[in-house]
């Protein structure tokens, strides 16, 4: 295969190059004692055209004090042909990840105090597995625990705790990082390990967030003086990924990923689609963007958490815009379901029938037939509590007017949810738009919001 330069590489596609490439490297690296294994799948008969620059580098690896002083992929990606496709291509597969002042900070942070609640061993790897054998997420995590790696985990709500819980049952070492000491026995009851100090984080190779909003999410990355912190970005390790899962506008997506990116750290939006019980079921949907080797390297993760993953590219803000605009069409059907309902209570017939009957023909998506039960039963109790909706209809009517997209049908559910959080609903599910619809109509329902399903 010829690449921009003219220049033939040797042993056949280019494939096959990069992962030779890939193998010289690791078994270096591996000749020193570095904790870096082999490449799954790569030819070792394949021979590499490597330049006089690229040799010389090699063997002075061998008699480095350190094998990270020897070779690095930045190295490499420096005294490559400068064609941009091999560079790029260098850059994609990271070969080694380089350390500099973020291994200085580490090092630093050796003689601080650990949590006082929860002293936590590096070394050490749990296994405690509550799910049963043959489950789907052991099957996922199954022989690539040593590739992820120990995973931190912030967000800790309702969906973060179940999601977390997940990891753990499949025999995945979570570090959880809580403000609150209350927590702790609790999260040790599900199997993770729990921490009040978010530095015990900075080794892990991914760390997830499940937070929910712009803010809380830029405090984690940035730093904020209330958690006296510095902020992933200035203390995880090169190389090491950010999983965020959260809901979050386009704008914060871009500014996290190119932080991280200043860094040399990956980062990938996920945001995902359902509630706690199927988060808690690993029925979620998840949305994924991100360099694509990120996205692999999460992929055993996302396997556990959700039962599937679109990925859609490589940017990881078109993943949270597709989460918001899923959540602004949701949110309108349950406006439209809410309205309906209340036409049919005032002329005096069954909900239920009619819910069936519309979600027998015309209308049997998820949507309509999770929320639309809840709502011909008057089932309000707490899920995707009304604020955090208000937050995400917001941030898509804001896409939209970026665009130069009018939404009408979007404006009134913004309306609809002011309305019921000034009456006293901000504590329900998003279903109780339906109630706001029948208040709005002269209907005095009588709400089920003390049932435990959401």
């Amino acid at each position: 295969m010829m690449m921009g330069s003219g220049r033939r590489f040797a042993g056949g596609d280019l494939k096959n190059v990069i992962l030779s490439l890939r193998t010289v490297v690791a078994t270096v690296l591996q000749s020193k004692h570095a904790k870096f294994p082999a490449p799954l799948n790569c030819r070792s008969e394949t021979k590499l055209d490597l330049g006089p620059r690229q040799r010389r580098l090699i063997a002075k690896s061998r008699t480095s004090a350190s094998p990270l002083q020897g070779i690095s992929a930045r190295k490499l990606k420096s005294t490559a042909n400068p064609d941009k496709g091999r560079a790029a291509l260098f850059t994609r597969y990271r070969i080694c990840p380089s350390q500099g002042a973020h291994q200085e900070m580490r090092c630093a942070r050796q003689g601080a105090a650990m949590s006082k609640h929860r002293s936590i061993s590096r070394s050490a790897v749990a296994s405690s597995s509550g799910t049963p054998s043959g489950q789907r997420g052991d099957a996922v995590l199954a022989g690539v625990q040593s590739g992820v790696g120990e995973i931190g985990f912030v967000g800790l709500g309702r969906m973060g705790t179940a999601m977390a819980a997940n990891l753990a049952a499949s025999g995945q070492r979570v570090i959880a990082y809580v403000r609150r000491p209350d927590q702790i026995g609790r999260l040790e009851a599900l199997g993770l390990t729990p921490t009040t100090d978010i530095g015990d984080l900075l080794d892990c190779k991914v760390v997830i967030s499940m937070l929910p909003d712009d803010a809380a999410v830029r405090d984690i990355v940035f730093g904020s003086g209330d958690i006296g912190f510095r902020g992933l970005a200035a203390g995880l390790t090169p190389g090491a990924i950010h999983l965020s899962m959260s809901t979050i506008s386009t704008a914060a997506a871009s500014l996290l990923a190119s932080e991280h990116e200043r860094s040399g750290q990956g980062y990938v939006a996920a945001p995902v689609f359902g509630n706690p019980d199927a988060a808690k079921a690993r029925q979620l949907f998840i949305v994924a963007a991100g360099v694509l080797a990120d996205v692999d390297r999460c992929r055993p993760l996302l396997d556990c958490l959700g039962q599937k993953t679109f990925v859609i590219g490589t940017d990881p803000q078109h993943a949270n815009l597709v989460k918001l605009l899923g959540n602004m069409m949701s949110a309108t059907a349950l406006e439209m379901m809410g309205e309906a309902v209340a036409v049919v209570r005032k002329r005096g017939l069954d909900p239920r029938s009619f819910v069936e009957i519309m979600t027998g023909t015309m209308f049997g998506g998820r949507a309509h037939k999770i929320y639309g039960d809840k709502i011909a039963r008057q089932s309000y109790a707490a899920g995707f509590v009304l604020p955090l909706v208000l937050k995400d209809v917001r941030l898509a009517l804001a896409e939209a007017e970026n665009a130069g997209v009018p939404m009408p049908s979007v404006s009134v559910v913004r309306d609809r949810l002011i309305t019921g959080i000034a009456r006293g609903h901000g504590d329900l599910d998003w279903t109780a738009l339906a109630l706001i619809a029948g208040e709005e109509s002269g209907l005095c329902p009588t709400p089920s919001v003390n049932s435990t399903e959401v």
